[in-house]
């Protein structure tokens, strides 16, 4: 996947750039980068795509970005360690309830919180529904004092601890060794509603195996909001699960983003249509990530208007 690359006249012969365009009070501006006359090699074209995206993140949300973390930081380090722990169970509430939401659940924020704070189930609630909203919270908990690095091990282990009791067959259980209807292995899926059509099973293994590589390597360039926006982008376009890759991939991205020091982000059910939209257009459309990080951006900083 890469970003938009333009291609113009320059001493009278095709030139391919990098090129962002956005707006900026009803302006339309332009982040180019070149590239050469020719398409270098991929190893050259990497690097120079990660000083674009440098440049585009230097440019538009950089220091945005900071301030958000600087006054973060300043309200963690003057509240008590129970106000804290508080906030963080509070999030991790509502976290819950909007990921599981996104995904068909029928719980409310009641029910959510009723059960959470409580122990107190639902009454007409789908079993499988409050099953989850609890092991998602126990999932969530489990990362706030993780220091491990993200490894598919990792990702298999909430999974599983996620699904072991509604989905056992799958649970933490990449497609190409899981288990079809006839007892074969792998599975292929289908997104119900969009274009974007994941990879076949048989892919799934070193797809997955490329993106924790991929993530090793980029830690080091990119910032980490940048870098769990990205990540969350390129695990969903595999999704290399038969079901409950969006929980995971949201969990996922608020590791990234609490383990390196930063507010985390909730996904809201109200916000799902621009949220697949923006998912959709980056796995389909040119396969251009910035339409996912263009959205992905915008709710951070909606998100975090008091800090």
């Amino acid at each position: 996947m890469s970003p938009k690359i333009k291609e113009r006249i320059k001493n009278g012969k095709n030139y391919l750039s990098f090129i962002y365009s956005y707006r900026e009070k009803s302006q339309i501006k332009h982040i180019e980068k070149g590239i050469g006359y020719l398409l270098p090699s991929s190893d050259k074209l990497e690097i120079i795509k990660d000083q674009f995206f440098e440049k585009v993140f230097e440019r538009r949300w950089n220091k945005k970005i900071s301030r958000i973390k600087n006054s973060y930081h300043e309200r963690l380090d003057h509240n008590s360690e129970e106000t804290l722990i508080k906030e963080f169970r509070s999030f991790g509430i509502n976290f819950t309830f909007e990921s599981n939401k996104i995904e068909g659940s029928t719980m409310t924020y009641r029910d959510t919180s009723m059960l959470l704070e409580h122990q107190i189930s639902p009454p007409n609630k789908k079993i499988q529904d409050v099953l989850e909203t609890r092991r998602h919270m126990e999932v969530y908990e489990s990362l706030l004092n993780n220091k491990d690095e993200i490894s598919l091990d990792l990702i298999k282990k909430w999974h599983k601890d996620l699904f072991k009791d509604t989905k056992p067959s799958h649970a933490g259980i990449f497609r190409d060794i899981a288990l079809s209807r006839k007892g074969t292995k792998g599975v292929n899926v289908v997104i119900i509603g969009s274009l974007h059509k994941p990879p076949t099973f048989e892919k799934i293994s070193l797809l997955m195996a490329e993106l924790i590589e991929w993530y090793q390597n980029k830690k080091k360039i990119y910032n980490p909001v940048f870098l769990a926006g990205l990540f969350h982008l390129k695990f969903s376009i595999i999704h290399p699960f038969v079901d409950g890759n969006g929980r995971i991939s949201r969990l996922i991205n608020n590791y990234i983003l609490h383990k390196n020091g930063y507010p985390m982000l909730n996904i809201k059910y109200n916000q799902r249509r621009g949220y697949y939209s923006s998912l959709e257009n980056s796995s389909i459309e040119n396969k251009n990530e910035m339409h996912f990080i263009n959205w992905y951006m915008r709710r951070y900083f909606s998100e975090n208007k008091e800090i």
